[in-house]
């Protein structure tokens, strides 16, 4: 970022990584930021690592802080996995040293999916706690990482959740561009972030825009990775399950979403469940977040936008529309809420372009919707 060369601009977009291109005299300056990665599974730390980091906290002669200050000491530098988080837990003892333990080492887990063994190394009080230190960090999902956050970044594992999406936006932004895909966001930097904001002031989350050590930081996150080939939906045994949940009077929509949650983070649906599964909600809003959480995990997303908007026009109540009569804000607001959250460019099918239109032709990914409909119309 801010590239000059002799005091002037210079475009590194210019320059192709090859010696030939890069002036041979001048003075260079620019800021460089690194990238952050997520981590994956080749990355866990090496088991003679380990079994060093083991032996330390599980020595007789140490005492419970300075085990746990071992543990914040290296967490920023190590990734492991469930199965050695599990070793680290059942080498100490104490209530206080576990939890802060886990909750410490939990942001470097390569293989969420496997907390399970984790979990039952802690009492149900102990899993408790961890929650609420977690907060918002507990329910996160790299399987299914679209969806609203709302993070105080003075808040430590807050600060650690906005890391942990940047690292999943920086690797599927990675794949998009590698495989010369078009960038579905909305401000032309094939970044992932919608409607940020820092401190409720508006901003561009670019690619060299750094998370701040405070602030209350929110957005929406849309995940651009889509499901494997010929993936099936859920089976009908699991979705009968999945609806009979969903049907019980004594739940509130908070809760329903979060049964879902549970789903979406294992599970890939077709539109036509998905449409099922939205109109169990009440909530208008929550009916929304439901929406926003299955989209990642449609198997046809090509039929999901013409669904959804059927679905949740008029709050999901039958309404008839004369000939001349089209829907009014008001019918499509929960419509147009996904929209904004999601975006145009990561819901719309060219093939299949026949749904109602508001666009706001200042957004560039709203103004690229206009400019095909005009090609196709033409």
């Amino acid at each position: 970022q801010n590239c000059r060369l002799n005091g002037s601009p210079f475009n590194v977009k210019n320059f192709d990584g090859s010696s030939e291109s890069m002036p041979e005299s001048g003075i260079l300056s620019a800021c460089y930021y690194k990238l952050i990665q997520r981590k994956a599974a080749h990355d866990v730390v090496s088991e003679q690592t380990f079994s060093q980091l083991h032996k330390m906290i599980s020595a007789d002669d140490t005492n419970e802080i300075d085990r746990l200050a071992l543990v914040i000491g290296v967490a920023g530098d190590l990734t492991i996995d469930c199965k050695q988080l599990c070793k680290m837990v059942e080498a100490v003892e104490g209530s206080n040293l576990k939890v802060g333990l886990v909750k410490h080492m939990f942001s470097r887990l390569v293989d969420r999916n496997n907390f399970s063994s984790v979990s039952d190394s802690l009492s149900q009080e102990e899993l408790a706690a961890l929650k609420r230190e977690l907060g918002a960090l507990w329910s996160y999902t790299d399987s299914n990482p679209t969806g609203h956050y709302r993070l105080d970044l003075s808040r430590p594992f807050d600060r650690n959740l906005a890391l942990k999406v940047l690292e999943t936006n920086n690797m599927e932004r990675g794949w998009r561009r590698m495989a010369d895909l078009f960038d579905t966001s909305d401000d032309g930097f094939y970044m992932n972030f919608r409607n940020e904001t820092i401190d409720a002031k508006s901003f561009t989350w670019n690619g060299v825009w750094r998370i701040p050590a405070t602030g209350i930081l929110d957005f929406d996150y849309v995940s651009t990775e889509r499901p494997p080939f010929h993936t099936p939906p859920l089976d009908n045994d699991l979705f009968r399950e999945l609806v009979s949940d969903l049907k019980r009077s004594e739940l509130s929509d908070a809760q329903k979403l979060g049964v879902l949650q549970l789903y979406t983070a294992e599970e890939y649906f077709s539109t036509e469940q998905a449409t099922k599964i939205v109109r169990y909600f009440e909530t208008p809003q929550v009916r929304v977040d439901a929406v926003v959480n299955l989209h990642r995990r449609i198997i046809d997303l090509e039929n999901f936008l013409q669904a959804m908007m059927r679905t949740l026009r008029h709050r999901g109540l039958p309404k008839t529309y004369g000939d001349d009569e089209v829907p009014s804000v008001q019918d499509d607001m929960e419509i147009n809420e996904v929209l904004r959250r999601i975006g145009w460019l990561n819901l719309w099918n060219p093939l299949d372009p026949d749904v109602m239109y508001r666009l706001d032709l200042s957004k560039r990914d709203q103004n690229l919707i206009a400019r095909c409909l005009v090609d196709l119309a033409v």
